[in-house]
């Protein structure tokens, strides 16, 4: 697991791109090492350890595993890190003849079958059951939120290795709920959303914004993203990729919105905050619009607004913006004048511009605490929230700095 595999496979590192890293080759190739995790780690919290490497011994046969009953007796497990990456995994074992219990997560688990024979059942709720036979080398990739069921049924210890997408976004569901109450504090239009359980599942849940109540019932009302409305590919939403930026959302806004100065003020509100907050997914299908009665087109609360920050395996200096601010897409590059520039762009008041930022900023810092509050107000518990509420506050205090003439 390289720290920077795009240094091996990338001749053009693109417009937002950067130079590669200097790659610790003594510790890349280095034996794995045990991690007792404590309960500010957000992946593998709850496992009392976890093992680190790049390289891992013969998973058919690693002895490095503890037992864990939880979906089955006479089952054991270990979990896994790779340094610098994204990527973690699990491996079980579980005894000849028995079976796992079934359970369901998201999607983009890769199971691997290291040793053993059998059979994995899979089915999405109050659908029919799929069976998918496994052996040595075999991958099994359960669908989004599908059952799924794994059977030993040789002689000998089964095994899967499990290979999780990106888990360092666990708590992701309470950070965005966060950021969007105290985008309200700050008098953005952002949708009403709660913290939901489902089982075993966290889940922010929001409330529909494109439906009307009237005398006849619910009647929808037609929503297009800034992607959808410009005719660019879904693909392509982040603009270095050939999205929308910051200009392209604007010029729709004041030509097509019932209120574009007031939508115009209310995007702009949105990019500053992005940026105070290090939302970095803030790209052309995170904003929308909504289209009315007489084709009367608003800029559509905003959705999908989370903080980079909390999450201590990014390295929060090498994070881009989803759209440039001023020329630069860099979080820790944009200064004073990219504002500056981005006002002059846009043909507004550069002046008002920064002092609203400030001002946003200033704010921003008075309310964390109450929003802190609410959470807890709410029973909401995950460590993600204490250290957000952190990290915002000095993120705001930096970004005051940085909006201070010279």
């Amino acid at each position: 697991a390289s720290p920077d595999p795009e240094a091996f496979i990338l001749t053009n590192r693109g417009e937002a791109g950067e130079p590669p890293r200097a790659v610790d080759l003594e510790a890349l190739y280095a034996e794995p090492s045990v991690r007792v995790t404590s309960g500010q780690d957000v992946v593998w919290k709850r496992r009392q350890s976890v093992w680190v490497g790049s390289f891992f011994p013969d998973m058919s046969a690693w002895d490095k595993l503890h037992v864990s009953q939880r979906r089955g007796a006479g089952g054991r497990s270990v979990a896994m890190e790779f340094p610098g990456s994204e990527i973690s995994c699990h491996m079980s074992m579980f005894p000849p003849q028995t079976y796992k219990k079934a359970h369901r997560h998201g999607p983009g688990r890769a199971i691997v079958i290291p040793a053993g024979e059998g059979y994995s059942v899979m089915w999405e709720e109050g659908k029919d059951k799929v069976t998918a036979p496994w052996k040595p080398g075999s991958l099994i990739t359960p669908p989004n939120k599908w059952f799924h069921q794994h059977f030993n049924v040789g002689h000998e210890p089964a095994r899967y290795l499990a290979f999780h997408p990106p888990m360092q976004f666990d708590g992701h569901a309470e950070n965005e709920h966060f950021c969007l109450e105290l985008g309200r504090a700050l008098d953005l239009p952002v949708v009403d959303s709660r913290i939901m359980r489902f089982q075993d599942e966290v889940a922010i849940v929001v409330e529909r914004y494109d439906r009307v109540r009237t005398a006849a019932g619910l009647r929808r009302v037609h929503q297009e993203d800034m992607c959808q409305a410009l005719a660019i590919p879904p693909t392509r939403k982040y603009q270095n990729e050939g999205g929308p930026g910051i200009l392209d959302i604007v010029e729709l806004l004041r030509t097509y919105s019932a209120n574009s100065s007031e939508d115009v003020s209310t995007f702009l509100d949105a990019i500053a905050y992005n940026w105070l907050i290090a939302g970095t997914d803030a790209h052309g299908k995170n904003y929308a619009l909504l289209i009315g009665a007489q084709a009367r087109v608003r800029l559509a609360p905003l959705y999908d607004v989370a903080s980079l920050l909390p999450y201590p395996d990014i390295d929060i200096e090498r994070v881009k913006l989803s759209m440039k601010v001023g020329g630069e897409y860099r979080l820790r590059n944009i200064r004073l004048y990219h504002w500056r520039r981005l006002a002059q762009e846009l043909h507004v008041d550069p002046d008002a511009t920064i002092q609203r930022v400030d001002d946003f900023a200033r704010r921003l810092a008075d309310h964390v605490p109450d929003i802190r509050r609410l959470m807890i107000e709410e029973g909401l518990t995950h460590s993600i929230i204490a250290r957000l509420a952190e990290m915002l506050t000095a993120r705001a205090a930096a970004c005051r700095a940085i909006l201070r003439p010279a």
